[in-house]
């Protein structure tokens, strides 16, 4: 099969996105943790262009980060050619955990009882806009922020995790993202992150916040990230990414 044809059965493959041409609900087709307005932004965006994202894949580095890889594809009809995109870098251990080399893991601290270590931290330590810029991008006021920007893993610059396409525009207008980080064709990125804790009582902040509620993402044990909210002054995980 050409690499036009896989695209093509690969795009043919994502209905969620093409429910509205082929009548069907989006409801039937919601399992993103996406809310209804971040659903619809990306799926105008996708529909409008031509173009939406392919199959992700995620590649453990085996230096304590992860690389996910998700090439968009451009569409004339019903045929499509893959265009690489900027790879997007997650550190595999959540501040506070310690990563072991030889064992490839982040066991080096405390137990299974304490998340291995896992620290939680505010966003900021008032429950208003001062800890992030005008368009919500966490400033360095932020603690959960600055324990990202502390770090030097593999000689990148590490940030608050971005998981949607439209808040990484905020970051850098420049480059296309993922449309999703963490959802339905983004594979299980916690095969590669074993204590990564999952459920919606162990959340983690986003890079991104709204004026009001503080925005959070938990995993569910498929590795798709789903919505909360929370006061900024609440105090969750950080896990960290790199453009």
């Amino acid at each position: 099969m050409g690499s036009i044809s896989k695209a093509v059965a690969r795009l043919v493959a994502r209905a969620c996105l093409l429910a509205p041409v082929i009548a069907l609900s989006m409801a039937s087709c919601r399992d993103d943790g996406l809310s209804n307005g971040e659903l619809m932004t990306i799926w105008t965006i996708a529909y409008n262009d031509y173009r939406t994202d392919g199959p992700g894949e995620w590649t453990d580095q085996g230096d304590g980060t992860l690389r996910y890889d998700q090439p968009r594809l451009l569409c004339d009809g019903p045929f499509c050619e893959q265009i690489p995109q900027a790879p997007v870098y997650l550190k595999k251990c959540l501040q506070g955990q310690v990563y072991r080399s030889a064992e490839n893991d982040c066991r080096g601290t405390g137990s299974y009882a304490d998340q291995w270590g896992a620290t939680k931290f505010q966003f900021c330590n008032t429950d208003d806009t001062s800890c992030q810029d005008g368009d919500g991008v966490a400033n360095s006021s932020s603690p959960a922020e600055q324990s990202c920007r502390g770090e030097t893993l593999a000689g990148r610059s590490w940030h608050l995790v971005v998981t949607l396409r439209y808040n990484y525009v905020n970051v850098d207008s420049a480059v296309q993202y993922p449309e999703c980080l963490f959802c339905v064709n983004s594979g299980n990125v916690l095969e590669h992150m074993p204590e990564m804790p999952a459920g919606s009582e162990n959340k983690f902040w986003t890079r991104v916040q709204s004026a009001d509620d503080g925005v959070l993402r938990y995993f569910s044990t498929s590795g798709r990230a789903f919505n909360d909210a929370a006061a900024k002054t609440e105090s969750h995980y950080v896990l960290c990414s790199a453009l």
